[in-house]
């Protein structure tokens, strides 16, 4: 866990914008490639996420973050929340920094492995009713192997809608950063798995 920390520490410092989205969209790619979630004896191998950032001591603020207590000096913990599964990525007061996993292969205790696209469907598959996350072990775990595949980008999903569904003032250039990163190439995706399929590129 320290490689992600270490990068982490190392994007708090940045306060040029165009510099700190390439740094979370190199972070997102880390992740993907380099780790698998846990928890509830669920093991999630994630094909796709979305990560969300603000730290306001070198003015970076992404409107469509949540800003909850829990997306900061919650490292490798869970966040839970309407949309879905958070992994926080802060060890400090002063910023906030999770992730949303979007999609991903579930393996339960019976080694079974099913695919589970859309945040809601993955949180249902793999958080039991009223759970307590509050004793969870740390959520994510080095693979193995790591994996060798392509990483694409797209603008995040439903940012868009926020303003005009829960009256959220987001701002444009927030709604057009490419932080929805997917693991492999998204051509062979049936559009029903991959929302927004065709605005997927590789950086």
């Amino acid at each position: 866990m320290n490689n992600i920390l270490n990068r982490v520490h190392e994007l708090i410092k940045i306060s040029d914008r165009q510099e700190i989205v390439k740094v979370l969209q190199n972070l997102e790619k880390y992740i993907l490639c380099n780790y698998q979630m846990r928890v509830f004896d669920n093991i999630v191998q994630m094909k796709e996420i979305e990560i969300y950032y603000k730290n306001e001591g070198v003015g970076y603020i992404d409107t469509t973050m949540h800003g909850r207590e829990r997306q900061k000096n919650n490292f490798n913990n869970l966040y839970l929340h309407g949309a879905g599964i958070d992994i926080c990525l802060s060890d400090s007061e002063d910023f906030y920094l999770s992730i949303l996993i979007r999609g991903g292969y579930v393996v339960g205790k019976d080694n079974c492995k099913a695919y589970k696209h859309g945040p809601i469907l993955l949180y249902d598959a793999v958080i039991p009713k009223k759970a307590n996350v509050d004793n969870q072990p740390p959520i994510l775990e080095p693979l193995e192997t790591p994996y060798i595949e392509d990483v694409f980008y797209a603008v995040r999903y439903g940012v868009r809608k926020m303003t005009e569904n829960h009256g959220v003032q987001v701002r444009q250039e927030d709604k057009e950063l490419l932080l929805r990163a997917y693991l492999g190439d998204v051509k062979d995706i049936p559009c029903t798995e991959l929302p927004g399929k065709l605005s997927f590129v590789k950086l």
